[in-house]
């Protein structure tokens, strides 16, 4: 019974080993993924070439992070070393691991010293034979041509016999069947070695020979290249004092090792100042030089800046009349990017109902995306750069500066106020703190790595990414999805801030519109900003299950702490002098006359 339970054990593990997944029988596997670095340089010590890289933490976060090239610096304990950049690539690949017995290597070894033998002992014989005898010589010619004509004579009756056996038809009924076979076979069988005969050694006769063990020890989907050019190297060296025609390293002058102490400070050190890249690009450019004269005067800054690309419909708060008309050449663009009539009835409609719109709102509306919406809300509308209006669109030929009931479409900036454990839950816009040197990302011109067959998650996320309607509204017990917000006082829908907003008297028609508060009094926006963050504190509190009693805003320690003894002595000096000089007037008045104007100061 033992056996025979053994025995089961052992075909279940055998049935389980056959394929487990993507590993193969063999050992072979399919499911690690390797990445490939194709080093610029000939690899001896592995480590070294390691360190070139940055590391293996350095590597990790350049294949973690996407569109970040990997940097080579070759000469790594140097800080102002420019390193080359290699980009990422999608390949398809294995990683091979070939064993050869040591046996082979040593036959190869031995091969190698025979050969060399033979070569020393060929010399050593062609020095003696000089010595021998002519008769010799002459007799040893003689048979070694006659040998050489018997060799040639059956080599060639050997190339005729294998001619003829090549050329005859072994099958004569494959042949009449598919002739043009039988012609490619012909052709096959006389084409020449692609390979060197003399650099491979003959295996044919070798009966104790084995094939190299292979495996597969996994699959490389992508790869760095070093493909660019490299930055220009400035070496931290100068012209000896002693000797000019010599240089010298000062980095260990310029660049501390440790923890400089102050009389380190005080070396004469020459400057050293060189850019963080001098080069701005890596690639071979090919310049045009510029044949067109510019007619600006001189006092103009940005000649060489070009307009954005696209319908720019926008004005300034300053701008005396409005844009009644979208701009020339729009309607050709709606054709060429295939806009249909359906969508800008659609976007007319919206303007119709409310005359002034911010991007965001329209998007969640309409649900066109951004490239759509470039070419419609142009043909629409104009786009209001400063003001109270500013980043909103509004109706062509509409001036919301000479109506009073647009005051509620004014911009609300909201901007979240700094709060110690809570404002962390809220994302910025954009972090400024992952900056990273232009040379080590990707730049955009260059084609982004996209492997085929398997699309891509962040690309799909993207398109698939519906815009939600807190982008532009604001309702009470929700938290905005940035730290900075334009909302419309018309989309707050805060029941304190919509009554302040119905509860506005109207303006008298000598005022005429300001260009920071618009239509509304001054202090009005700090109320409603206050209102908002009192509620998304209280929401934040909720979610993070902090208590209302606990602070959210550190106070500072020491130099408020310093500030307030500094008044508190003040004040303390400013009593006893007050006292001193009380104390003074009134011995005064028990001896002198009181006059009216001291009486009074007294009072």
């Amino acid at each position: 019974d033992e056996q025979e339970e053994v025995d089961e054990e052992e075909i279940d593990e055998e049935q389980n080993n056959d394929y487990i997944g993507p590993v193969l029988p063999g050992g072979h596997r399919f499911d690690k993924k390797f990445i490939c670095i194709k080093y610029p340089g000939n690899v001896v010590h592995p480590e070294k070439a390691m360190e070139t890289l940055g590391g293996i933490g350095a590597i990790s976060t350049v294949i973690n992070t996407p569109n970040r090239r990997l940097e080579l610096k070759f000469r790594p304990n140097d800080s102002y070393c420019k390193p080359t950049c290699g980009d990422k690539y999608n390949t398809k690949g294995f990683l091979l691991r070939v064993r050869v017995k040591k046996s082979r290597v040593k036959k190869a070894e031995e091969n190698e010293a025979k050969r060399t033998e033979k070569h020393v002992n060929s010399s050593a014989t062609e020095s003696n034979g000089v010595q021998c005898n002519v008769n010799i010589e002459h007799s040893l010619d003689t048979e070694n041509i006659e040998t050489q004509e018997d060799k040639c004579q059956e080599e060639q009756v050997i190339s005729e016999l294998t001619d003829q056996v090549q050329s005859c038809s072994v099958n004569a009924q494959d042949e009449t069947a598919n002739p043009n076979q039988s012609s490619l076979t012909n052709v096959k069988t006389n084409m020449l070695p692609t390979y060197e005969p003399n650099k491979y050694e003959d295996l044919s006769k070798d009966e104790d020979y084995e094939l190299p063990k292979l495996k597969v020890l996994g699959r490389v989907d992508t790869e760095f290249r070093f493909a660019n050019l490299c930055d220009f190297q400035y070496l931290p060296m100068t012209q000896c004092k002693d000797d000019p025609k010599k240089f010298e390293c000062i980095y260990d002058k310029i660049y501390p090792s440790t923890i400089p102490s102050y009389s380190w400070l005080k070396n004469d050190v020459p400057y050293f100042l060189p850019p963080a890249a001098f080069s701005r690009m890596d690639t071979i450019q090919q310049y045009v030089p510029k044949t067109e004269v510019n007619s600006y005067p001189e006092n103009i800054i940005g000649k060489s800046t070009k307009r954005k690309a696209g319908f720019s419909n926008f004005i300034y708060f300053s701008t005396l009349e409005v844009p009644a008309k979208p701009p020339a050449g729009i309607e050709t663009a709606m054709k060429v990017k295939f806009v249909q009539n359906v969508h800008y009835q659609e976007i007319k409609k919206l303007f119709d109902e409310r005359p002034i719109w911010s991007k965001n709102a329209v998007m969640y509306q309409t649900k066109f995306s951004q490239d759509r919406l470039k070419i419609l809300l142009p043909s629409v509308a104009y786009y209001f750069m400063t003001g109270p209006w500013k980043i909103m669109w509004v109706k062509l030929g509409y001036d919301p500066r000479k109506d009073i009931s647009a005051r509620k479409y004014q911009t609300l900036d909201y901007r979240l106020k700094a709060m110690h454990g809570l404002g962390s839950t809220v994302k910025c816009k954009r972090n400024y703190a992952e900056y990273t040197l232009p040379y080590k990302s990707t730049p955009v011109g260059k084609q982004k790595t996209v492997q085929s067959g398997i699309p891509n998650t962040e690309q799909s996320n993207k398109k698939e990414q519906q815009v939600n309607e807190n982008v532009y509204i604001y309702r009470e017990g929700t938290v905005p999805p940035s730290r900075q917000m334009f909302y419309q006082y018309c989309d707050v829908l805060v029941d304190e801030i919509q009554e302040m907003l119905a509860k506005l008297p109207d303006p008298l028609p000598t005022i005429r519109c300001h260009e920071k508060r618009g239509w509304l009094p001054s202090g009005f926006d700090i109320q409603c900003r206050e209102i908002i963050n009192r509620q998304v504190r209280a929401v934040l509190r909720k979610q993070m299950n902090i208590p209302d009693d606990y602070p959210t805003e550190i106070p500072r320690k020491r130099k408020r702490v310093i500030k307030l003894t500094l008044n508190k002595l003040k004040s303390r000096k400013k009593k006893k002098e007050s006292d001193s000089v009380s104390n003074i007037e009134g011995t005064e008045e028990k001896h002198d006359e009181i006059k009216p104007s001291t009486s009074k100061a007294e009072n």
